[in-house]
Protein backbone atom coordinates (compact mmCIF):
# COMPACT_ATOMS: atom_id res chain seq x y z
CA UNK A 1 0.00 0.00 0.00
CA UNK A 2 2.52 2.40 1.24
CA UNK A 3 4.80 1.35 -2.36
CA UNK A 4 1.86 2.21 -4.17
CA UNK A 5 1.00 5.96 -2.46
CA UNK A 6 4.77 6.45 -3.35
CA UNK A 7 4.76 5.71 -7.03
CA UNK A 8 1.81 8.25 -7.42
CA UNK A 9 3.17 10.69 -5.35
CA UNK A 10 7.07 10.46 -7.18
CA UNK A 11 4.85 10.97 -10.32
CA UNK A 12 4.35 14.67 -9.94
CA UNK A 13 8.21 15.10 -8.53
CA UNK A 14 10.69 16.89 -10.39
CA UNK A 15 13.67 14.96 -11.03
CA UNK A 16 17.29 15.85 -10.39
CA UNK A 17 18.10 13.94 -13.04
CA UNK A 18 18.13 17.16 -15.92
CA UNK A 19 21.23 18.51 -14.21
CA UNK A 20 24.79 17.14 -14.57
CA UNK A 21 27.53 18.18 -12.45
CA UNK A 22 29.52 21.47 -13.89
CA UNK A 23 26.03 22.58 -15.86
CA UNK A 24 25.18 26.43 -14.61
CA UNK A 25 21.78 27.07 -12.69
CA UNK A 26 19.65 30.00 -11.55
CA UNK A 27 18.43 29.97 -8.44
CA UNK A 28 14.99 31.07 -7.24
CA UNK A 29 15.33 33.55 -4.33
CA UNK A 30 11.61 33.87 -3.62
CA UNK A 31 12.26 32.79 -0.16
CA UNK A 32 15.73 34.99 -0.08
CA UNK A 33 15.07 38.63 1.95
CA UNK A 34 17.60 40.64 0.14
CA UNK A 35 17.81 44.76 0.47
CA UNK A 36 15.35 45.67 -2.00
CA UNK A 37 12.50 47.80 -1.17
CA UNK A 38 9.51 45.55 -2.43
CA UNK A 39 10.14 41.55 -3.51
CA UNK A 40 7.91 42.54 -7.03
CA UNK A 41 11.23 44.60 -7.76
CA UNK A 42 13.54 41.64 -7.21
CA UNK A 43 15.06 39.08 -9.62
CA UNK A 44 12.97 35.81 -9.86
CA UNK A 45 16.45 34.58 -9.98
CA UNK A 46 19.90 34.59 -8.91
CA UNK A 47 22.99 34.61 -11.23
CA UNK A 48 24.24 31.36 -12.58
CA UNK A 49 26.26 29.05 -9.94
CA UNK A 50 27.72 25.86 -10.65
CA UNK A 51 26.47 22.30 -9.81
CA UNK A 52 28.61 20.70 -7.36
CA UNK A 53 26.74 17.36 -7.20
CA UNK A 54 23.80 15.25 -7.51
CA UNK A 55 22.83 14.38 -3.82
CA UNK A 56 22.01 10.33 -4.41
CA UNK A 57 18.67 9.02 -2.90
CA UNK A 58 17.31 12.32 -3.12
CA UNK A 59 15.80 14.99 -5.19
CA UNK A 60 18.46 17.89 -4.66
CA UNK A 61 20.79 19.07 -6.37
CA UNK A 62 24.11 21.05 -4.50
CA UNK A 63 25.45 24.25 -5.99
CA UNK A 64 28.22 26.34 -5.68
CA UNK A 65 27.37 29.49 -3.81
CA UNK A 66 29.71 32.94 -3.59
CA UNK A 67 31.77 33.25 -0.24
CA UNK A 68 29.38 36.24 0.73
CA UNK A 69 26.45 33.99 0.88
CA UNK A 70 28.40 30.88 2.16
CA UNK A 71 29.37 32.89 4.83
CA UNK A 72 25.98 34.70 5.32
CA UNK A 73 24.45 30.88 6.19
CA UNK A 74 22.89 30.42 2.88
CA UNK A 75 22.41 26.50 2.45
CA UNK A 76 23.94 25.06 -0.50
CA UNK A 77 21.39 22.33 -1.35
CA UNK A 78 17.85 23.09 -3.62
CA UNK A 79 15.14 20.81 -5.01
CA UNK A 80 15.56 21.16 -8.61
CA UNK A 81 12.06 23.15 -8.18
CA UNK A 82 14.08 26.18 -7.57
CA UNK A 83 16.32 25.76 -9.78
CA UNK A 84 16.37 26.39 -13.77
CA UNK A 85 18.95 25.47 -16.28
CA UNK A 86 21.23 28.63 -17.69
CA UNK A 87 21.24 28.37 -21.13
CA UNK A 88 24.01 30.76 -23.39
CA UNK A 89 22.73 33.53 -25.46
CA UNK A 90 23.17 31.99 -28.75
CA UNK A 91 23.81 35.32 -30.93
CA UNK A 92 27.33 36.10 -30.39
CA UNK A 93 27.99 39.50 -28.66
CA UNK A 94 24.60 40.22 -27.41
CA UNK A 95 24.80 39.10 -23.61
CA UNK A 96 22.24 40.85 -21.47
CA UNK A 97 24.04 42.82 -18.81
CA UNK A 98 24.53 40.27 -15.76
CA UNK A 99 22.20 40.86 -12.59
CA UNK A 100 23.86 42.22 -9.58
CA UNK A 101 24.97 40.18 -6.77
CA UNK A 102 22.51 38.99 -4.17
CA UNK A 103 22.71 40.69 -0.68
CA UNK A 104 20.77 38.47 1.45
CA UNK A 105 20.19 40.13 4.90
CA UNK A 106 20.73 37.56 7.70
CA UNK A 107 19.59 37.62 11.02
CA UNK A 108 21.67 38.15 14.40
CA UNK A 109 21.21 37.16 17.73
CA UNK A 110 18.09 38.80 18.06
CA UNK A 111 16.53 37.28 15.49
CA UNK A 112 15.66 40.29 13.76
CA UNK A 113 16.68 41.38 10.60
CA UNK A 114 20.26 43.54 10.43
CA UNK A 115 18.29 46.78 9.20
CA UNK A 116 14.83 46.29 10.64
CA UNK A 117 13.24 47.35 14.52
CA UNK A 118 11.10 46.32 16.51
CA UNK A 119 8.29 48.62 17.25
CA UNK A 120 6.94 49.28 20.20
CA UNK A 121 3.79 50.36 19.66
CA UNK A 122 1.30 52.50 17.43
CA UNK A 123 0.71 55.84 18.67
CA UNK A 124 -1.31 56.95 15.41
CA UNK A 125 -2.71 56.10 12.60
CA UNK A 126 -5.29 57.80 9.75
CA UNK A 127 -6.83 55.57 7.29
CA UNK A 128 -6.88 57.29 3.99
CA UNK A 129 -9.74 56.08 1.35
CA UNK A 130 -8.44 53.58 -1.20
CA UNK A 131 -4.93 53.17 0.12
Amino acid sequence: MQDKQAEYANNNQSDASIYKVGDMVYVDNRDWQTERPAKKLDDKYASPWQVTRILPGSKTVEVRLPDDLANNGMFNVFHPNLLRLYVPNPVPLQEPPKPQPVKVLRKDGSGQLGDECLVDEVVDCKKIKNL
